[in-house]
């Protein structure tokens, strides 16, 4: 595949992101290359580049993890760029001495390894890089289009029209492929960011489980948990969290009366069968709850975990302990007006748990 050296700057577009026709609509500033997420993008990126001289700015929209991107068929990542690390080299031939590369995917800059990843990709292009260390997207769903982390100085900016930015209504998450109970969602928001199967006592028997950094698939005899940036399921109201028969239909058992007003990210249940909620929210069925809460079987706010002011910024990850408490991950630097940077463990009651102190 060659591109005609039109102009200055190149984007590279995953087939597989959502909607991704919205976003390049009316540029005209740039050459558009469309690449298939059923081949090697490296392999398309780097044929598409072969001829070219002097361009200025490399974008490539795709969907991104820490340290992570989807490209195609292909997943480049910290372990991968010494694999691919030839094409890679010839992406830097094409452009100029102070050309840049802005990825555009969540969370591809977050932590020391996202960060190490664009260094390596600078290091290997001779490129100026650029990415997000946060969720990029829907500011509904948590995103923003702004890339935090930069190696060099970064000449070029955004190249997409602010207005389709406004109206974009999904995240760059990286994604698993859904099975034949995958939850039908139907709102201007269609992101399902975490799926948690019931492992309560007698209550279900797990037939298989996939997950991912962002998204993941059950198959389950029994509930589905689904938290994300949605507003009905199956046609029925639910804000952003819902419990889903085995069958794919909704459980209307599992009622929260408002639900999160901002998008779920990461799901835990407890051997008792109530469910731990961290994501973006700062409302829970319209108490505040700041980013984490515990929820009970039937979708209420279970009050008993009240954290006092939780956490200043996203919760991404909840896993808990044989003694019941909860450890959260995210992008906070304070639990409970308490400094903790980015991990905490929280007690039963949701105080946080001094004892753990990184």
């Amino acid at each position: 595949m060659n591109v005609p050296n039109m102009n200055k700057q190149i984007i590279f577009v995953d087939s597989s992101v959502q909607d991704y026709q919205s976003l390049i609509q009316g540029i005209d500033a740039a050459q558009i290359v469309i690449l298939d997420e059923n081949f090697s993008a490296i392999d398309q990126i780097t044929n598409a580049l072969a001829d070219q001289k002097d361009i200025e700015a490399v974008h490539i929209l795709s969907h991104g993890s820490e340290g992570s991107l989807k490209l195609g068929a292909d997943t480049l990542n910290g372990n991968d760029l010494e694999k691919f690390s030839t094409q890679i080299k010839q992406w830097g031939n094409a452009l100029t001495a102070n050309g840049d590369i802005l990825l555009y995917g969540c969370d591809v800059a977050a932590g020391e390894t996202g960060i190490k990843f664009v260094k390596e990709l600078g290091e290997l292009t001779k490129a100026d890089v650029a990415a997000s260390n946060n969720i990029t997207g829907n500011a509904g769903l948590g995103g923003d289009w702004n890339l935090e982390v930069e190696t060099g100085t970064i000449e070029t900016s955004i190249p997409f029209n602010s207005e389709s930015l406004k109206a974009y209504n999904y995240i760059l998450a990286a994604t698993a492929n859904p099975d034949n109970k995958g939850v039908t969602v139907n709102s201007a928001a269609t992101s399902i960011d975490v799926l948690a199967n019931d492992t309560g006592s007698s209550r279900v028997s797990v037939q298989s489980i996939t997950t991912a950094p962002a998204n993941g698939t059950a198959t389950i005899n029994d509930w589905i948990y689904a938290g994300g940036g949605f507003s009905t399921v199956n046609g029925t109201a639910r804000n952003n969290i819902a419990r889903m028969n085995a069958d794919g239909s909704l459980d209307t058992a599992f009622n929260p009366t408002g639900g999160m007003n901002n998008a779920v990210i990461a799901l835990a249940l407890d051997s008792s069968g109530k469910l731990y909620a961290g994501g973006w929210f700062t409302t829970v069925n319209g108490t505040a709850r700041n980013r984490i809460a515990r929820m009970n079987a039937d979708g209420s706010l279970d009050t008993a975990f009240n954290p006092s002011s939780g956490m200043n910024g996203s919760v991404s990850a909840i896993a808990l302990d044989s003694s019941g408490k909860a450890y959260a991950g995210g992008f906070f630097s304070t639990v409970n007006g308490t400094a903790r940077n980015r991990i905490a463990r929280m007690n039963a009651d949701g105080s946080l748990d001094t004892a753990f102190n990184p």
